[in-house]
């Protein structure tokens, strides 16, 4: 694939953005195989520099999926100045080509700027950004989320509770916006050590759950069960896909079989509405005998636990569902080499349906691969698939101009406030 890149831009450190700065990212994937999207990119092979606004792009088969892989958060460019001044620490201080160049990261909190030399004007001829500055700002309980929002210290919050919907709308100062995607809660089993190596004990856990009851509970009648994280909206979905049902009997059945005895732990992140959902599976468990004890950890613990020790038993686990292209959860998530591979499975069968779903351009092929790649998963019960619950987002109405990415992000390139 050849692509021409755009002349005149410049990376927040000065750097020029040209045709070996965009070599550079797009083989990153080579020296750091273990990055969360590294696996999105594994097929570009080499990238040739015809000149410095133009790249040919080699992939070592046909991708279905690239040009939708480029276009989100795996194609974003870094500075190879930055990346080389600054190695690891680049995570926290990041310097890329965007409207909004990184200042800070205290604690909870980051702050970013306007970026004098971004390359886009608006369409009434004044250079963009409009906002001199955004402060992001990580509030893990939805309450405080919406009592920041009404006293006017938050102009705009992500996804908010199905049960705090009403209390938004009845405020003449918000909007309650609705987005395109669900968020998907799930349980990722460590399928690599500990009790959950044995399917028996998995199985048990699937056939406990009431994921309808949950759902009614957490999102009530929002709550949408799907058989996997596919919701019905998304064009892989096929209803002929059947997840678990209750069936406390079974669930005892297999617990007998697999000859576990004790407790098991879950660690949830300490957000809303994680650890009511923890709960509700604690006591599911406890009616079949399982006992489950609920790790409440803080995000940076959870991360350490479950994506760099592995250590974890059971993990609760997001996802905003569906995404841009299929690939960009099946081949992350569960296939060859995937960054995001919670549940530590290895499974060749798998990894081979789901190379095939991203090699052909035949919609109907891809579907029929990710449709069985789905059947897979539930026959393996690598993961506990629960429910979805739609997202909305808070917006004040002094805030204009906001979008959002297919994938979820805000864009706030034009946003602009009034007083």
């Amino acid at each position: 694939i050849t692509f021409k890149l755009r002349d005149g831009v410049r990376f927040h450190d000065g750097t020029v953005f040209d045709g070996e700065a965009a070599k550079f990212n797009l083989l990153r994937h080579l020296s750091s195989p273990e990055a969360m999207n590294a696996s999105d990119m594994k097929l570009i092979e080499s990238v040739d520099v015809l000149d410095p606004l133009t790249i040919k792009v080699n992939l070592s088969q046909p991708s279905s999926a690239i040009m939708s892989t480029l276009a989100s958060e795996s194609g974003m460019m870094v500075s190879p100045t930055a990346f080389a001044a600054l190695g690891a620490e680049l995570k926290r201080n990041p310097v890329g080509t965007g409207p909004f160049k990184f200042d800070s990261w205290k604690n909870d909190i980051i702050t970013v700027s306007a970026f004098d030399d971004y390359w886009r004007i608006g369409a009434d001829g004044q250079p963009l950004p409009y906002l001199d500055s955004v402060v992001i700002r990580t509030i893990p309980k939805t309450a405080v989320k919406i009592v920041e929002a009404q006293s006017g210290n938050v102009d705009l919050t992500d996804a908010i509770q199905v049960l705090d919907f009403d209390k938004v709308e009845r405020d003449p100062n918000l909007t309650l916006r609705e987005n395109p995607q669900y968020i998907h809660h799930w349980i990722a089993f460590n399928t690599k050590e500990g009790p959950f190596t044995d399917v028996n004990l998995r199985k048990a856990v699937e056939y406990g759950l009431n994921r309808d009851g949950i759902a009614k509970v957490i999102a009530r009648q929002y709550g949408l069960v799907s058989s996997t994280v596919v919701p019905p909206t998304w064009w892989i979905y096929d209803e002929s896909v059947k997840g678990y049902d209750i069936d406390q009997d079974k669930s005892r059945e297999y617990l007998a079989k697999s000859g576990f005895s004790g407790s098991v732990e879950l660690a949830v992140i300490n957000r809303d509405p994680d650890v009511q959902i923890a709960q509700i599976v604690q006591a599911q468990l406890k009616a079949i005998g399982l006992e489950v004890n609920v790790q409440v950890l803080e995000r940076q613990a959870w991360i350490e636990l479950v994506l760099v020790q592995k250590s974890h038993q059971m993990a609760m686990l997001q996802k905003n569902v569906p995404l841009l292209d299929p690939d960009h959860l099946f081949g992350r998530t569960f296939g060859r080499n995937a960054g995001a591979n919670w549940a530590l499975a290895e499974d060749e069968a798998l990894y081979d349906v789901i190379d095939e779903g991203v090699a052909t351009f035949d919609q109907d092929e891809r579907k029929a691969a990710y449709v069985e790649a789905q059947r897979m998963l539930l026959d393996n019960a690598y993961y506990a698939f629960l429910f979805n619950r739609p997202i909305a987002d808070i917006v004040s109405n002094k805030l204009h101009g906001v979008r959002t990415e297919p994938f979820g992000p805000f864009i706030l390139t034009e946003a602009w406030k009034s007083k």
